[in-house]
């Protein structure tokens, strides 16, 4: 009998206990609530300074007919910059200005168009990889997302940065870093080359960065491009002399295995040199140095695959 008469009192305790619970947890909402709504710090570990001048207000070098190339990305917090892959790329990872504001964001082998004026952060969650020289990079869509998510930009006549948010805390937290790099792809402004003269120094392979002398390396004349005009050039392999145009490049290549003949001896770079040349589709240039660049499959889209520099040997 006296078990049957505890049970309703244990149940009253039980909901008296749970009773109580409620209106602590009741009580602590409430309490937080009323207070203070968080508010983020002043962004730090960049000069905000900086970013405000130039940050489309602030006056800054003509753009149009530039190109930057990445160095990498950096997180302000560490300082930390980090490079993007593949490194021995000569076109991937540039911004090339259209205009003083419009630019052209080459990844590896996507390109996109972007507007200084009117950045407008979009990111996407696709896993977007492209490729270069038969291997598929995973930094092209951390890239793409950096670029295409800047929401302000600073911009000095050698450096250009794109910044980007963290979209929790409401403050800058990386920013993407550019190099100004020489002009190319027939849109720069470069020096006159009328009447100047090139010698090969040698041809370099895009994936290794290695440089190959051509023989004979003690012929003067062998090697070299004479600029007719600031675009028409003739091409002198060791005997053999060619026209190019840079606004029209040839793009060929002789298949037929073609030595020369030097101070008595048969050459074979020759055949090299000329196809290397003869296969270029796009250029750089400084007061210095120049650069014809052969691309995979002969395409300036795709990936350059080497290229032939020259220094210039007329000042």
């Amino acid at each position: 009998m006296s078990e049957k008469t505890t049970k309703p009192f244990a149940n009253v305790r039980s909901i008296v206990t749970q009773a109580a619970v409620l209106m602590l947890f009741f009580a602590v909402i409430s309490c937080e609530s009323s207070q203070e709504p968080y508010v983020p710090d002043e962004p730090t570990g960049y000069d905000t300074t900086e970013q405000e001048d130039c940050d489309n207000t602030g006056q800054f070098p003509a753009l149009k007919g530039t190109t930057w190339k990445l160095v990498g990305i950096v997180d302000i917090e560490t300082g930390i910059l980090r490079e993007f892959a593949p490194k021995h790329c000569v076109e991937c990872y540039t911004l090339t200005f259209e205009t003083d504001r419009i630019f052209r964001v080459r990844v590896i082998e996507g390109v996109f168009t972007m507007n200084l004026d009117y950045l407008s952060p979009w990111v996407t969650d696709d896993l977007w990889l492209e490729k270069y020289d038969g291997n598929f990079y995973w930094d092209s869509n951390y890239f793409r997302r950096a670029v295409a998510g800047a929401v302000s930009y600073c911009v000095t006549p050698e450096e250009l940065r794109l910044f980007n948010l963290n979209y929790y805390l409401g403050e800058v937290a990386s920013y993407s870093l550019f190099k100004r790099i020489e002009d190319c792809d027939n849109t720069g402004q470069f020096p006159a080359l009328k009447g100047t003269t090139w010698k090969l120094v040698g041809i370099v392979d895009a994936k290794t960065g290695t440089l190959r002398e051509l023989e004979p390396k003690h012929c003067v004349k062998c090697y070299t491009l004479t600029f007719e005009t600031d675009r028409i050039f003739f091409v002198r392999s060791i005997e053999d002399v060619f026209k190019m145009d840079l606004d029209n490049p040839f793009g060929g290549i002789w298949g037929i295995l073609w030595c020369e003949e030097y101070d008595g001896n048969h050459y074979c770079d020759s055949q090299d040199f000329r196809n290397t040349v003869a296969g270029a589709k796009s250029y750089s240039v400084t007061d210095y140095k120049l650069r014809l660049y052969v691309h995979h499959n002969g395409s300036p889209s795709e990936g350059v695959r080497k290229y032939s520099l020259f220094k210039r040997i007329d000042l």
